[in-house]
């Protein structure tokens, strides 16, 4: 007797787990199709909870390993929850399903560039370099290469770098 009932509840576990995933999925497509596009685009899920929260910006550097700044003390949370995770794709389909966190006890961190052999990470006051130099996917250097910057207002802050050619004309 003990058998059956245990067997009954894990069966209604389980139950309840996949209606909970399928409903989830369900929200998130439903979602998707409230964004209006032209004819020639089409918009896909490529990532959400649980690989990450939070986003505020992505960077995707020349081995294809995706960067993305998790903000979580929007507006004004000074507590260094911010973190840079890296998204992985292990089972070969096109889309993570592993994330690892690269760098953890940002401020507010905003934005991210590929640079030299790491990122750099607007995280006001700072301009932060972030590298890692053994191959585990975590930051091992973090340097302040900038700082000043005030923060005040996140929305009118420091974010976005660019790398490019500067065309001045004399």
């Amino acid at each position: 007797m003990l058998k059956k009932y245990r067997f009954a509840v894990f069966c209604s576990i389980t139950l309840f787990m996949v209606s909970c995933i399928t409903e989830e999925e369900k929200v998130k497509k439903d979602l998707l199709s409230t964004f209006s596009l032209p004819d020639e685009f089409q918009i896909e899920l490529f990532a959400a909870e649980p690989l990450i929260a939070d986003p505020v910006d992505m960077e995707v550097d020349e081995n294809g390993r995706v960067y993305v700044v998790e903000m979580h003390g929007y507006p004004l949370d000074t507590e260094g929850s911010g973190k840079i995770k890296i998204l992985k794709d292990t089972n070969g389909d096109g889309y993570p399903d592993e994330s690892i966190t690269f760098a953890d006890n940002l401020i507010l961190p905003t934005s991210i560039m590929r640079w030299k052999n790491g990122l750099l990470v607007t995280d006001a006051p700072d301009v932060i370099y972030l590298e890692d130099t053994n191959g585990d996917d975590i930051a091992d250097i973090r340097k302040v290469v900038l700082t000043g910057f005030a923060r005040s207002n996140p929305q009118h802050n420091l974010n976005s770098p660019l790398y490019a050619l500067s065309l001045i004309h004399i």
